[in-house]
């Protein structure tokens, strides 16, 4: 009996022994500084970034001019056929010589693989990579950079961006007028201007789906609203008043200016998928497309 409870307290103490090496490594670990980086809710602060090469882009300019001589070294070097470059022949006029310039030069980021061969090919340090790391797109095209932009190019408002900030001044300016107008008629009014923006808004995010549905929904609501507007606040004596000839013309100018930009819209955006089959569609294949994971598709979630 005696060696057996000497061996349970010598057990004992070696599971507390054991237990304080480990409680020895925690609170070692639980003072010690954190490296691991909480992206993306510190994307603003974010330092600790691997050191790999994720985008390319052209070192800089001499003199007003790029670096890149169009020697096509580059070009010939990338394994996937990631780099185009166009060029063309200019004669100087001072020596008559001609000299091949740069015009475009297009850069695949979808098919580099980070090899940096074109780096190490080129003569003048003309292309670089460097830690850009966030390149998620919808669109496969918009991979496709072109490098030779110079500085002025780069500072040009998009004709995308200029389009969202039109329509959402015209969203801004609408809400206003919509809730300090004082004529149920012309809030209404607002309003559908309002549901046109936003609409306009999801057809320029590629959404053409919510654009369609904002637009057939929404307007007929709206047209609805016109209706009880009308029968709420009109009187018996209330009038309509005959049209001036200038309200006519302007009227007839933004139905014709409305069915333009319509039918622009319309050809000029393919609103039927190429894959789209005739006939009637399951339910099972309404409900993959409505609540799928991919772009265009919608999932619900459950908490």
């Amino acid at each position: 009996m005696k060696e057996e409870k000497h061996s349970y307290i010598k057990g004992l103490l070696h599971g507390i022994g054991t237990l304080l090496t480990g409680m020895k490594v925690t609170g070692r670990e639980f003072f010690t500084p954190k490296v691991t980086e909480q992206y993306p809710e510190n994307r603003a602060t974010l330092k600790n970034i691997a050191p790999f090469p994720r985008t390319a882009y052209h070192a800089g300019y001499e003199n007003g001019n790029n670096k890149c001589i169009a020697c096509g070294l580059c070009q010939m070097a990338c394994p996937n056929d990631t780099i185009t470059i166009t060029s063309e022949s200019v004669t100087n006029e001072e020596t008559g010589k001609k000299k091949k310039i740069l015009v475009k030069y297009e850069y695949d980021l979808g098919a580099c693989m980070f090899c940096q061969l074109c780096v190490n090919a080129c003569p003048h340090d003309a292309i670089r990579f460097d830690t850009e790391f966030e390149n998620a797109v919808f669109d496969r095209s918009k991979l496709v950079l072109t490098l030779n932009k110079n500085k002025k190019q780069n500072d040009i408002m998009t004709l995308q961006l200029i389009v969202f900030i039109v329509l959402a001044l015209f969203i801004a300016v609408c809400s206003v007028l919509a809730v300090t107008t004082s004529r149920i008629l012309r809030a209404a009014t607002y309003l559908l201007f309002v549901l046109f923006g936003t609409a306009g808004i999801y057809f320029q995010l590629n959404y053409s789906f919510l654009g369609a549905v904002q637009l057939l929904i929404y307007a007929g609501g709206i047209t609805v609203l016109y209706v009880f507007s009308i029968l709420l606040t009109s009187s018996q004596g209330d009038k309509a008043e005959r049209l001036k000839n200038g309200k006519m013309v302007a009227g007839a100018i933004s139905t014709i200016a409305g069915l333009a930009i319509c039918l622009f819209v319309m050809l000029k955006n393919e609103f039927l998928p190429s894959h789209f089959v005739h006939g009637e569609l399951d339910v099972r294949t309404i409900g993959h497309a409505l609540m799928g994971m991919e772009k265009y598709q919608y999932i619900l979630l459950s908490k």
